[in-house]
């Protein structure tokens, strides 16, 4: 965990419901203890994961390592032999465990300073080749959607939510809102 505060969603399912607000307030203490072994158990399966994922790491690396050589190696010999391996017209050369091939990639654009481009194709009124995304400033919406006058497709939504706030004792627990949708 990260240390800030998260919110889990619970979806509503048939249950049974408490009958006063002293059982509520019980019930709420309860979901406190579940969410918090919930916790618990997707704290120890990551730190599970992160032990199976350095063990992959250590015992993958002599592996790698001579993967590596061994594709250097064979770079090594065939870009040492590409005239004799290769002419124009073909740019494969078969062998009896697989193949060496030779092949252009695609044209990219490659830019150190992307300002300093843009710039300097404006300057040179080459603006065509610079992109202009529009996109609704959704802040100045919720801002001004008072003063703002009707627009077609245009709506302002709200919900309202049911949130628990458990009080746990573990830190992890504590700063754990549910919210059911």
């Amino acid at each position: 965990m990260n240390g800030c505060a998260t919110t889990k969603r619970i979806k509503k399912s048939a249950t049974n419901v408490p009958q006063t607000l002293e059982q509520t307030d019980r019930w709420v203490g309860l979901l406190g203890n579940e969410q918090a072994m919930l916790d618990a158990l997707d704290l120890e399966a990551e730190a599970k994961v992160r032990q199976i994922r350095e063990n992959l790491r250590k015992q993958s690396e002599p592996v790698r390592k001579r993967r590596n050589n061994l594709m250097t190696g064979i770079f090594t010999y065939a870009s040492a032999n590409k005239a004799r391996l290769v002419d124009d017209d073909h740019k494969t050369v078969e062998l009896t465990n697989g193949a060496l091939s030779w092949r252009w990639t695609p044209p990219a654009v490659s830019v150190e300073d992307d300002e300093e481009i843009i710039a300097n194709l404006k300057r040179r009124g080459l603006d065509c080749y610079v992109r202009v995304k529009e996109e609704l400033d959704r802040q100045m919406l919720l801002a001004d959607r008072k003063e703002l006058p009707q627009v077609t497709g245009l709506a302002f939504t709200q919900k309202e939510e049911f949130v628990v706030k458990p009080r746990a004792s573990t830190e992890v627990a504590k700063a754990r809102t549910i919210t059911i949708d």
